[in-house]
């Protein structure tokens, strides 16, 4: 991916400089922005997504959204995307117990349900500053403890990891 300053980084700062976002709405683009990325190009590795669909997304499409102010329909299309070619596998850990510090993380289905048991294999991601990192913790939990991610929590929820001082939402 690319290591300099992106087309959607210079779009963002031509848009606060030009009143049509906040610097609070900067930050959350921004922060959105990182854990987009991230999953994104996580999902170009493991062959989910072709990069120059995600390139031309990134580099062109979204920065033209932030340019003429369209914050929310910027947003809207990095959540899209995902959907669209991530994540079907995703789940959101919910009222474990054993484990009550694990709730609310996110995890991937590595496996399928264990008859015996009755429990399903999940990576559990780690997240470092707003970024999904290669450390996963592998656990078997039961359905009850596992609803499907809903991606627009998930990318809020990075973002805000990344950024613990900002609020969330547009006005």
């Amino acid at each position: 991916m690319t290591t300099h300053t992106s087309m959607l980084d210079g779009a963002l700062h031509s848009a606060f400089e030009s009143g049509k976002c906040t610097a609070l709405q900067r930050d959350e683009i921004s922060g959105l922005k990182s854990a987009f990325d991230a999953f994104a190009e996580s999902a170009v590795k493991l062959g989910k997504v072709d990069s120059l669909q995600y390139e031309q997304l990134r580099e062109s499409v979204l920065p033209e959204l932030v340019f003429v102010g369209d914050l929310e329909g910027c947003q809207g299309r990095m959540l899209l995307f995902l959907l669209e070619n991530t994540c079907m596998d995703v789940v959101r850990l919910q009222g474990l117990q054993s484990r009550p510090e694990l709730n609310g993380r996110y995890g991937q289905l590595c496996g399928v349900l264990e008859p015996a048991s009755g429990r399903w294999p999940i990576e559990v991601w780690v997240n470092v500053d707003g970024r999904m990192t290669g450390k996963k913790e592998r656990l078997k939990l039961k359905t009850k403890s596992l609803r499907p991610a809903i991606m627009a929590d998930m990318l809020l929820d990075m973002a805000a990891a990344a950024k613990p001082s900002a609020t969330s939402g547009f006005s």
